[in-house]
């Protein structure tokens, strides 16, 4: 419970728990409506192509309803309820997604704050007077719901484009007909994205301080946290908490794919990594760290709520970790991150200033641009938006997201028109991570008899040899929606990349049997290895053989792993 912290959660809370049973009559009635299309298949087990086109027409059915909802309230009224709903209303966290990028696109961005609130509960927060009647509650409810069914749409089509069946229950429900070893592949390609190391994510609180971490951002809690209060003898209860990386390690990983981002967005990576730089430190020059302390029962803060300092302190922290956004005037907000000196490891003559200015001017989000939004569009998630009063939201649920995306992004974009910069760049990028090896061949034309063949990159470490086929293939807007003849397009696609790479093995074997190859140093073992920017679905995972646990069709971080090993 946040009261006296958020007494909009209070209300809301207090709302939820006297409407239970209205609330699951909603649910019902919503879950219905979706998956209404699938009505006369009750009973039956479908095709994937019909799998695919009735939950299509489910989708459907979803964003005219969220359409019609959101076009009713302004944009503040959804953002402000959606992050404070309970977090545990649904089992999957992608309604809030679903809800939010739907918001920006429809909700409305320029009537007032109490449009159709007349006889409304009123409270104030940040300067903001809101007003909430208990059908606009209710509505919030219904957006969720839908936002909801979108997720579970959603995730059950990236299922049936892996291969699984649907079988619709007699409820109209969809089960998932289990394939142990569809489902094996999917987990061994989901685990292996190579933004899962990127932050290091536990989903566990630990200790942050300005002297130690650079960077925060927050993580959703599978279960809520309970953060006791010893002096005032008062529990709140925390859905998100802030974990922390640092410069040097989102440096790491952004520097491979500056020349993308460059590209893709018209922006240094520096101006990025400074922006988040000075909104942390920011962020944690106002969390009273020093009176956080981590025991085995949980988490305390020393607080005295007697005092101001302490109050604001401890509701600033509550209020992040509990709604995930800041809200500031636009030229303040500007401003007062251009006071953060830039970190020392950001190497650039540009002024912290132009730094902020550039991130701002590429990645804010203004009506125009909310109303292009995708809602199905996974892949670029929001972070900073302005409403129509210059008041800028910076949401910081999505900061983990955010770099996923730009690394993802920055690696597809070497498989439209970019394919040799790509065998640059695993160049480049392995030869400084493994600082003894040789690179030994790139992009060297070679002939056996009468056969030409091509080889990418040869590399020499510790005795073996590692023949690197580099492939960049688009993955287009159906691919990531999970249809099923975009994945088996793209199965063929690797198809002939393995059959290359090996045709050019083979051709290599017998050019160092026949001595035809004298520059090339005596070797123990000679593996073949097809290189692509991003995992890929590989059914079964050994399909193409495995190197120490690694498929050979594997990413740039996986090709640096298999040389070490």
């Amino acid at each position: 419970m946040g009261y006296p912290f958020d007494k909009i959660t209070y209300h809301i809370e207090t709302f939820v728990e006297q409407n239970v049973e209205e609330f699951e009559k909603i649910k019902l009635f919503v879950s219905n409506q979706i998956y209404q299309p699938f009505q006369k298949f009750s009973g039956q087990k479908l095709t994937i192509r019909t799998s695919e086109i009735t939950i299509h027409e489910s989708k459907e059915i979803a964003i005219k309803e969220l359409k019609q909802l959101l076009n009713n309230y302004a944009l503040e009224m959804w953002y402000v309820i959606i992050r404070r709903f309970p977090s545990n209303a649904f089992p999957n966290p992608i309604w809030q997604y679903y809800s939010i990028l739907s918001a920006l696109k429809w909700a409305v961005k320029e009537n007032p704050w109490n449009r159709g609130f007349q006889d409304g509960k009123t409270y104030e927060t940040k300067g903001i007077e809101f007003a909430f009647t208990n059908d606009f509650l209710f509505d919030c409810l219904r957006v969720a719901c839908y936002s909801n069914c979108l997720g579970d749409l959603t995730y059950k089509q990236r299922w049936v484009g892996k291969g699984l069946k649907v079988m619709v229950l007699d409820d109209i429900s969809l089960y998932l007909i289990p394939d142990p070893k569809i489902i094996e592949s999917v987990n061994a390609y989901e685990s292996r994205r190579p933004s899962n190391f990127i932050l290091g994510e536990t989903g566990n609180p630990h200790l942050v301080s300005k002297e130690k971490h650079d960077l925060i951002f927050l993580q959703d809690l599978k279960n809520r946290k309970a953060v006791y209060l010893p002096k005032a003898d008062l529990t709140l209860f925390f859905n998100r908490y802030i974990s922390s990386t640092s410069v040097k390690g989102i440096l790491y990983y952004l520097n491979p794919y500056r020349e993308a981002i460059k590209d893709l967005y018209g922006i240094d990576v520096e101006s990025i990594v400074q922006t988040f730089f000075a909104l942390s430190q920011n962020i944690i020059g106002t969390i009273p760290f020093h009176q956080i302390s981590y025991k085995e029962n949980g988490i305390q803060i020393d607080a005295d709520l007697t005092k101001s300092e302490d109050i604001h302190r401890l509701s600033f922290f509550f209020s992040i970790c509990h709604t995930a956004y800041l809200s500031f005037n636009l030229d303040r907000f500007k401003s007062e991150l251009s006071k953060i000196k830039k970190h020392p490891l950001i190497g650039t003559e540009k002024s912290e200033d132009e730094l902020i200015s550039d991130f701002f001017n590429t990645f804010l989000l203004d009506k125009s641009k909310m109303e292009k939004i995708g809602i199905l569009d996974i892949t670029n998630p929001p972070v900073i938006f302005l409403n129509q009063d210059n008041t800028c939201y910076w949401d910081l649920q999505y900061f983990y997201d955010f770099i996923r995306t730009l690394i993802e992004n920055s690696k597809n974009w070497f498989s439209s028109q970019h394919g040799d910069r790509f065998t640059l760049t695993i160049k480049s990028y392995i030869e400084s991570e493994i600082p003894n090896l040789q690179t030994i061949f790139f992009n060297k034309l070679l002939k056996y008899k009468d056969q030409n063949f091509e080889i990418d990159l040869l590399f020499y470490y510790n005795s073996k040899l590692y023949l690197i086929e580099a492939k960049a293939y688009a993955k287009n807007r159906d691919f990531w929606n999970g249809y099923r003849t975009e994945v088996v397009s793209r199965t063929g696609k690797i198809n002939n990349s393995v059959y290359q790479v090996k045709r050019s093995f083979d051709l290599l074997q017998k050019c160092f049997r026949d001595g035809l190859l004298d520059d090339v140093p005596e070797y123990n073992e000679l593996f073949w290895i097809v290189c692509m920017p991003e995992q890929e679905y590989i059914h079964p995972i050994d399909k193409y053989g495995l190197i120490n646990g690694i498929p050979r069709v594997c990413t740039l971080e996986e090709l640096s792993k298999i040389i070490l090993s």
